[in-house]
């Protein structure tokens, strides 16, 4: 009889993670002979100012990203249903989706093994102090992006996560070329890398977004405006008549 093999096995266990299991399931990952982990001050050019945790074996590749925002109202919003790069809230200044991020680096790194690994499987884990109000309407759109969040964390940069940095394990080597391209991503010798056309991008979306913000808010006030002139035209009726 032929035994099936569950080719995603690294990624369906951690979808099956919560805010209350993931630290064990963390620990596991350690001890765990034929999975490679490793910790990253940063993973250019998407997540370059957060921790990040790899782990890897054969068939699977799962980015985690520590997101140390603090919790509090500014950490208090809803995330964008279309996976947008900003976050636009009403009386807050806007600000760039660290969800997106992730989604980004996710298919930054699926492209960058696509040539040695094509059938590698990338996904990517947020775990975030901000509380994310829309979070459960948003997790199968999340999924089909290949990423999942666990939000409403405290004190995350004092969590100590343990790695298992086992250099006789094969899918070290995909590790390997991630750290490579993420120093290459980093390298000031080609003015024509990666990051800064990511910085490109970036630029231009908040402009797009913070257009179609500002045009939205003028909107109201001209309709605020029409309101108030027919409100006022019974008025001037009533002074003609006299």
């Amino acid at each position: 009889m032929m035994i099936m093999r569950n080719e995603n096995r690294l990624i369906d266990d951690f979808k099956n993670q919560t805010k209350t299991t993931i630290w064990k399931h963390l620990d596991a990952m350690a001890a765990n002979y034929a999975v490679y982990s490793t910790h990253l001050n940063g993973l250019s050019p998407f997540l370059k100012d957060y921790n990040v945790y790899l782990y890897c074996n054969d068939t699977n590749v799962v980015i985690m990203c520590l997101d140390s925002c603090g919790h509090g109202e500014e950490q208090t919003y809803e995330e964008s249903e279309s996976l947008s790069s900003l976050i636009l809230t009403e009386g807050k200044e806007p600000h760039v989706s660290v969800v997106w991020k992730l989604a980004e680096a996710v298919r930054f790194t699926k492209d960058c093994l696509l040539d040695k690994i094509p059938a590698i499987n990338v996904f990517g884990v947020l775990l975030t102090e901000a509380v994310i109000l829309n979070s459960y309407e948003l997790e199968d759109m999340w999924d089909a992006h290949h990423i999942m969040v666990i939000d409403s964390f405290k004190r995350l940069r004092y969590r100590k996560i343990k790695v298992n940095e086992d250099d006789n394990l094969t899918s070290k080597a995909y590790i390997t070329t991630i750290i490579d391209t993420n120093i290459d991503t980093n390298s000031d010798d080609n003015p024509d890398t990666c990051k800064e056309k990511v910085d490109q991008d970036l630029d231009e979306e908040f402009a797009r977004l913070l257009d179609e913000f500002l045009n939205e808010e003028m909107e109201k006030i001209d309709s605020d405006d029409e309101d108030d002139e027919e409100k006022e035209e019974p008025l001037s009726d009533v002074s003609d008549d006299l």
